[in-house]
């Protein structure tokens, strides 16, 4: 069985935070794909995630990327119709780049084969085996709770690295 192993780093989370005494405290998440390995796997940003710290409870932020309109998400293109398996870690921790704070992200990702995040699954089985569409496209969501007990105003940046292995 031929198997090859494609690692993206599907973000380079970048989380601006911020406190206004005349606004509401704010957190938005933007996401950029890069290839770490050159292969025949393509990954697009379609949607950043965003989330508002109003909707926090306890300095939790919870988005679920079924149902949540602030979830991120992504376009992976490969080989039509080809089998695969993706993996992520659990969980990553921003850094404040601007001074102190952390933020812990803990990812929940849901998948699909069209575009149609309602009918996609969560992703929590590593062994799940998934398949690209006829036109090697599969659609990711991804959403999680976000810690932001720690939080100071600034602008945090972290991974989030895919495995994506072809079966």
């Amino acid at each position: 069985m031929n198997k090859s192993i494609v690692r993206l780093l599907a973000f380079v989370l970048s989380l601006l935070f911020f406190s206004n005494l005349h606004a509401q405290n704010a957190v938005s998440i933007t996401a950029s794909a890069t290839v770490i390995e050159i292969s025949e796997i393509e990954l697009v940003t379609i949607k950043d995630m965003n989330v508002d710290e109003a909707f926090a409870e306890n300095g939790i932020l919870n988005i679920s990327p079924v149902t949540d309109m602030n979830a991120g998400e992504l376009l992976v293109m490969g080989r039509a119709n080809a089998q695969m398996r993706i993996t992520s870690p659990d969980q990553t921790v921003l850094v404040n780049t601007s001074g102190q704070g952390t933020l812990i992200f803990h990812y929940v990702l849901s998948g699909f084969w069209s575009d149609n995040k309602q009918a996609s699954e969560i992703l929590d089985a590593p062994d799940r085996i998934l398949q690209f569409n006829e036109e090697g496209k599969y659609y990711l969501w991804v959403g999680g709770r976000v810690d932001i007990n720690n939080a100071h105003p600034g602008n945090y940046e972290g991974e989030f690295v895919l495995e994506i292995e072809y079966i």
